[in-house]
């Protein structure tokens, strides 16, 4: 499922939700081309801001390797305390809270969690 929120300066967020990933034949690409056009029209009414320090914000969560780890990689047998791509996998609830704070204080546009 993907929502759309209309904002008073005409712009649109479009976002979809853990459930999209949840169904049969869910598709990464589906609604890109809208959200390309969507990114065209607002970059030339407007300068869009992009997320911030996605680092800084899971320090913010003081993780301990057990919280790199999560329950999907319990066993793996190297260190991942400071992996923050595996968040994306291990605890992609954080991946989305920080992108939603991003989102939540006026940024356009987040950007993946991948640092290497």
């Amino acid at each position: 499922m993907t929502t759309k929120r209309q904002f008073s300066d005409g712009s649109v967020l479009i976002r979809g939700t853990d459930n999209d990933r949840s169904r049969a034949g869910w598709n990464p690409v589906a609604g890109r081309p809208e959200r390309i056009e969507e990114l065209k029209r607002l970059l030339k009414s407007r300068i869009l801001v992009l997320d911030g320090a996605m680092g800084t914000m899971i320090q913010d969560y003081k993780l301990d390797e057990e919280g790199f780890r999560g329950h999907r990689f319990a066993d793996h047998a190297c260190l991942q305390k400071g992996n923050n791509d595996l968040l994306s996998l291990s605890r992609p609830e954080i991946v989305i809270a920080v992108h939603s704070a991003y989102l939540d204080a006026g940024a356009d546009i987040v950007e993946t969690n991948t640092f290497n």
